[in-house]
């Protein structure tokens, strides 16, 4: 029960936890607008960060350093091609 307190002050103090307005920027630049890949990325970052013991917000390095090692780098284009949702 004390956990799920802590929890929930962390998240009243800083509703990005474990992430700050800086690691939150860090994490979408250059993104594209994708909830669905956004939440799977997001989900990928707090589990490698459990894996290595990071306790409180994570640093700006360790999630830079999250970012640039993803497979595929989503940089914003262009949206000049027709898409199904644009039928």
């Amino acid at each position: 029960m004390d956990l799920l307190i802590i929890d929930d002050e962390l998240k009243a103090q800083n509703p990005l936890h474990p992430l700050t307005n800086e690691t939150a920027q860090i994490f979408m630049a250059n993104r594209k607008i994708s909830p669905g890949k956004l939440l799977e990325d997001a989900y990928k970052l707090i589990e490698k960060a459990k894996r290595d013991n990071e306790a409180g917000p994570l640093s700006e390095t360790y999630v830079q350093d999250f970012v640039e090692n993803r497979i595929e780098p989503e940089i914003w284009q262009d949206d000049t091609q027709e898409d199904f949702l644009d039928m």
